[in-house]
């Protein structure tokens, strides 16, 4: 049986979604991550603390009952969040059973992709939460490194609302 002890997620900030769309999501992650701690042995959930998909992802893991690993692509990452949006970012970092902060400073465009490259290594499978319409962006530039890494990565769509298991081109069977 295929396991993935640990497993990381890529997606969305709220702006990009729709409510629709962002329902969606929350819904399909919290069943997501009882898929995985259920069929998959996972035990461990890494998160970049993002708002939007990242958050939702934490929330979703920490309620299936797994350990939350966080990637803190810089300290200031909340200082510009709504005052719920910042607690809330405090309450996922306290939660947290470790936590690597990529940079001290503030906001860094370099610290983003660093955080992203160390969740994808950190990760034996990763959920990328990508709109099918947005080819760009961080999200989809992480998929893109996660599918190029040999990674599984089980990929939500919310335009079309669907779910699927995505190989690389260069990893396929």
């Amino acid at each position: 049986m295929t396991t993935y002890p640990t497993v990381a997620l890529t997606g969305h900030r709220p702006q990009s979604l729709t409510a629709q769309q962002a329902a969606w999501v929350q819904v399909t992650l919290a069943l997501v991550a009882r898929r995985f701690a259920d069929v998959y042995s996972t035990r461990v959930a890494v998160s970049g603390l993002a708002l939007g998909c990242d958050t939702w992802w934490a929330l979703s893991a920490l309620a299936a009952g797994l350990e939350l690993v966080a990637f803190v692509p810089f300290e200031a990452q909340a200082d510009r969040w709504a005052d719920a949006d910042r607690t809330l970012w405090l309450a996922l970092r306290a939660a947290a059973t470790s936590e690597t902060l990529v940079s001290p400073g503030g906001y860094d465009v370099k610290a983003l992709h660093a955080r992203n490259d160390m969740l994808i290594r950190s990760a034996d499978a990763v959920i990328a939460v990508v709109r099918s319409d947005k080819p760009d962006g961080g999200a989809a530039s992480a998929l893109g490194k996660a599918l190029a890494a040999g990674k599984p990565v089980l990929r939500m769509d919310p335009i079309v609302f669907t779910v699927r298991w995505e190989t690389s081109p260069a990893h396929a069977d």
